[in-house]
């Protein structure tokens, strides 16, 4: 960065327009929010409430609660930080019921499917930041909003990242649970 700015490729305009700092907030919060459910034990607890939960139960049991457990995670965080978190716990819990490379390849898609939130991943986030320009209309009954507004609302993240996230485990649950024997999962 100091390079760029000794070259004049960069100047102070580029930080403070050209640059979406609410992105870097929203992206830096689901970070944090991941940290912090790291360092306190939170997914480890949760996972282990899940396991004892379900003790005895079939392998399909197992690979939808902890494929949830995922989604529910990667939509609050960002998917990056969620499979870092979490795909950890999902191995251990895998080997102790003898199937750890299906229970990580279902938690995995689950992952890259959850995008219910802005924060859900770094595509999101950027979406989330893309603003319309407003007209001011001078014979509007309303006044009109002042500056740029968001052509994606959180509710249209929540509607259409929802069903997708829904989909995604339907299609795990039935045809990635039936196909895993063939690959040795």
């Amino acid at each position: 960065v100091a390079v760029f700015f000794g070259l004049g490729l960069l100047d102070r305009n580029d930080f403070h327009k050209a640059l979406n700092w609410a992105v870097l907030i929203l992206i830096g919060g689901g970070m944090a929010l991941g940290h912090v459910m790291q360092r306190s034990m939170l997914l480890e607890i949760m996972s282990e409430l899940i396991q004892d939960s379900l003790h005895g139960s079939s392998l399909w049991t197992y690979m939808f609660a902890f494929s949830v457990f995922m989604a529910v995670v990667a939509n609050f965080i960002s998917s990056t930080v969620a499979a870092i978190i979490v795909l950890p716990v999902v191995a251990e819990v895998g080997k102790s019921v003898g199937h750890p490379a299906g229970m990580i390849i279902s938690a995995a898609i689950m992952d890259s499917a959850a995008m219910a939130l802005p924060v859900s991943s770094f595509p999101n986030a950027n979406s989330y930041a893309v603003q319309r320009r407003v007209r001011h209309e001078e014979d509007a009954d309303e006044p009109a909003p002042q500056g740029p507004t968001a052509f994606l609302e959180p509710r249209d993240y929540l509607v259409t990242g929802g069903l997708v996230t829904l989909m995604a485990l339907v299609l795990v649950m039935s045809a990635g649970f039936l196909v895993q024997p063939a690959y040795g999962f």
